[in-house]
């Protein structure tokens, strides 16, 4: 019998039903609590400005100025292209005033592309939606194309070609990039993940006018860990692509794989959503989630365990040996008798080719490989490993590190940097800035002159993919043509195509003659080329499905960490990205999916962590006061509040990245005005600067390039000092909604609207007027499924919404 706490005595009422509570100020239920609750929007959310001295705009006035800032983007937006665009529906085409138009483009994300449905007014893009014939959108679009639209008129662009940090103009910077002589050898590219075919054949062009040059890709995360667990597991770098909606039995490894980092987020949800469809399969899939951070995945996983990162991979390690694949880890046996690691390996055996083993970003190497050997074994029926025709993938702990010491001694005359922002995301052991010092011409293309484009010899202000030519491929593969809906807003801007050609053939070509030329012949026909650019997409552009026999992963390198240790877990914003929507007011202001918290990133830990280092965050007049610690990390030192998560494990701090910007802008104080004066309110809303400058800390350079995702903390103090952190977890009320409704599946299946008669107002209405929502929490059973759950798919239909914390501890 397994004796585990799922709900303590505090989540049961006196008749044996649950408390569902939103926070832990809901929990205690305190007078001051009640007050706050009582009250339907937060202190100041309604409040005139009547603020002390300069302490600026309300929170409202911001809202209004920022509904009114999008309500005026036509004074610059009426750009269309000079080249031919289609829209998608088929009707007649011209400009109707009032009427808008329909688009089909796609935004470049995380090394593939989203495929995408713009609105347009007049030439002006206002509204982006997913493309509803693409076989991977559907229709439907994540939370960064949606806000992307905001980056587009985002009044910090960069407007300006700077060259040594003084104005210039493109036609100056053709003509020193048309007069340059250098080595091939002395040549190195860092770029953004690009699945573009017309950047790939202009690529080739550039090695082969430069040969021996070095071309590094720099991904959010810094590793492409799941190319290389791949590449470690088949000898070459494969893509997974999950088909979620035929699995029984998923097994995630800290991987958020709906969240919106994942760049195949939208295809996911739909599948993970379709294998919970009850009224559909007749069953229920099920997910184990081991987490070292709460997520949406895990609040909806049906046995999900807290533990560390690096306890994870040995999790992990426990699970392969398990199931007869690998030959665990030093750390595993401490492992392979729990009862949910042998839970998975007897569910996985059962599931006939239906499991699917997810990594996160993460776990090292080694765990991907794992799962993709895993994959290979147990799960051909739902798990694909795409052929993207990939070179082989080299680790930034070489690559990197051999191009920095090569750039410290000058043996580095060209560095190209393209939509990449190496001196804000590289570790700062690297010293990459004063590196660049050393470099003979080093070019920065980006949307903002940020902490790289401010010490580059040339930095070009990039265009944003709505007003910029080029293709790309979905995550299955998919060719998506990215049209542009207006012109670029600033006449030098150029798009990355349009920068690398113009080293890699001396000519100046606009992104339409480029992409033009490389599609245009590929499909055959003058016909062709325009129902690929009005539809949006090419039919039939699948990547090859690979056959693979994973290899056997080899976990002896992986270390242990001691249990009085403490790590620290970088993570990628669900909100922010890496930083590059740092400048939106949109995601800033957007709470945090689990946190709730806006505006700011904090140290995130679990309560026994946060008392056994004597910190809290305090409630008090409406208002969260977080204690604030200073955490060093490979003699790196940073300052963050504290944060308390339930569900969070023991032993780890979860930071985020994509905060403590240093972005510089032309935007003068009068345009900063210009909105604040329609409200006859001299105030400057975005206030000095870019917005996302001062917001937040960069905890980018703790880092080093061989512990990019999870690291050892040396030391950790609190400061004495306390800051405000502002979320949203507790605003507003339910109107007398449950917070959560619950039945079990035999129910469920027997009254589909069993949920529908479960209203319940827990304070006036007696348990016993609906139907029974509990039966007996499982804690005790000797079924080993359920052993670190609140309860199993096949009990309940129904899982935990994310902002209930009642099993986080489990």
């Amino acid at each position: 019998m397994i004796d585990l706490d799922v709900l303590s005595p505090y989540d049961v009422l006196a008749d044996g039903t649950p408390r569902v509570w939103r926070s832990r100020e809901d929990l205690a239920d305190t007078s001051e609590y009640a007050a706050f609750r009582a009250k339907e929007f937060l202190p100041g959310a309604t409040d005139a400005d009547e603020l002390e001295g300069d302490a600026g705009p309300s929170r409202r006035t911001f809202l209004q100025i920022m509904g009114a800032s999008m309500a005026m983007m036509g004074l610059a937006g009426c750009r269309r292209p000079a080249e031919e665009i289609l829209p998608y529906a088929r009707k007649p085409e011209e400009i109707i005033p009032g009427l808008p138009n329909f688009y089909a483009t796609a935004m470049p994300f995380a090394g593939a592309v989203q495929a995408l449905l713009v609105e347009s007014y007049e030439g002006r893009p206002t509204k982006i939606e997913g493309n509803p014939e693409h076989p991977v959108s559907q229709g439907k679009s994540g939370l960064f194309a949606q806000a992307s639209i905001l980056n587009l008129y985002d009044p910090d662009r960069s407007r300006t070609v700077y060259h040594d940090g003084a104005p210039s103009t493109w036609n100056e910077f053709v003509s020193a990039i048309q007069s340059m002589d250098v080595d091939g050898a002395s040549v190195a590219v860092i770029a953004e993940p690009s699945s573009s075919t017309t950047q790939a054949n202009i690529r080739q062009q550039f090695e082969k006018r430069f040969p021996g040059a070095r071309w590094i890709e720099l991904h959010a995360n810094g590793d492409d860990a799941a190319a290389l667990g791949t590449q470690a597991a088949f000898g070459r770098p494969l893509r997974p692509h999950y088909k979620f909606s035929g699995a029984d039995v998923i097994v995630s490894f800290d991987a958020d794989f709906i969240g919106s980092e994942d760049p195949n987020s939208v295809w996911n949800s739909r599948g993970y959503a379709a294998s919970r469809n009850v009224d559909v399969r007749g069953s229920m899939s099920r997910l184990y989630a081991f987490e070292s951070t709460y997520t949406g995945l895990g609040g909806m996983a049906d046995h999900r365990k807290a533990l560390r990162a690096c306890d994870i991979a040995h999790v992990a390690a426990a699970v392969g040996q398990s199931l007869g694949v690998g030959s665990g880890s030093r750390g595993s046996s401490a492992f392979a008798s729990d009862p949910m690691v042998q839970a998975i390996a007897q569910d996985v055996r059962a599931a006939s080719g239906n499991a699917a083993f997810v990594a996160g970003a993460t776990q090292p190497v080694e765990v991907h490989a794992l799962c993709a050997a895993l994959n290979a074994q147990f799960g051909s029926n739902v798990v694909d490993y795409l052929d993207t025709g990939a070179d082989s993938v080299v680790p930034l702990s070489q690559s990197v590190a051999t191009l920095v010491r090569d750039m410290q001694a000058g043996r580095i005359q060209l560095l190209l940097m393209l939509g990449t922002n190496p001196v804000y995301s590289l570790p700062a052991g690297l010293n990459f800035a004063e590196a660049l010092g050393h470099v003979g011409t080093s070019v920065h293309v980006g949307l903002h002159r940020d902490e790289t484009g401010q010490v580059a010899t040339w930095h070009v202000p990039g265009t944003h993919f709505l007003e910029s030519w080029d293709d790309g491929r979905a995550w299955d593969g998919t060719m998506s043509i990215i049209q542009p809906l207006i012109a670029p807003l600033y006449e030098a801007a150029h798009s990355n195509l349009e920068v690398l050609n113009l080293f890699a053939t001396g000519q100046n070509a606009s992104g339409y003659e480029l992409v033009r030329g490389t599609l245009r012949p590929a499909l055959g026909s003058e016909d062709a080329w325009r129902t690929a650019i009005h539809d949006g997409f090419i039919l039939n552009t699948l990547y090859p499905v690979a056959s693979v026999v994973g290899g056997v992963p080899d976990f002896s390198g992986l270390p242990v960490m001691a249990g009085g240790e403490t790590e620290v877990v970088f993570r990628t914003s669900p909100k922010l990205g890496d930083g590059a929507f740092s400048n939106n007011a949109w995601m800033q202001e957007l709470p945090h999916p689990v946190s709730k918290l806006v505006w700011d990133n904090a140290a995130i830990m679990s309560r026994g962590t946060a008392d056994a280092l004597g910190v809290n965050v305090a409630l008090s007049k409406g208002k969260h006061e977080a204690d604030i610690i200073t955490l060093t990390v490979n003699g790196v030192d940073c300052t963050l509040p504290v944060w308390v998560q339930e569900g969070h494990p023991d032993g780890s701090i979860t930071v985020t990245l994509g905060y403590g910007r240093d972005m510089a802008s032309e935007r003068q104080l009068s345009d900063r005005n210009l909105l604040a004066r329609i409200f006859d309110r001299d105030v400057d809303i975005y206030r000095p600067g870019p917005l996302a400058n001062g917001v937040g800390t960069n905890v980018g350079p703790m880092r080093t390039l061989s512990s990019m995702a999870v690291a050892t903390a040396s030391n950790i103090a609190p400061t004495g000092e306390s800051m405000m952190l502002v979320t949203t977890q507790d605003h507003g009320s339910m109107e007398g909604r449950a917070i959560v409704r619950m039945t079990t599946l035999e129910e469920y299946q027997s009254d589909p609207e069993v949920i529908q008669h479960q209203q319940h107002i827990l304070d006036n209405t007696p348990w016993a007027d609906y139907p029974p929502l509990w039966t007996e929490p499982r804690a005790a059973s000797t079924d080993p499924r359920i052993a670190n759950a609140m309860y199993s798919s096949e009990q309940w239909g129904m899982s935990i919404d994310l902002n209930t914390c009642t099993g986080c501890n489990a």
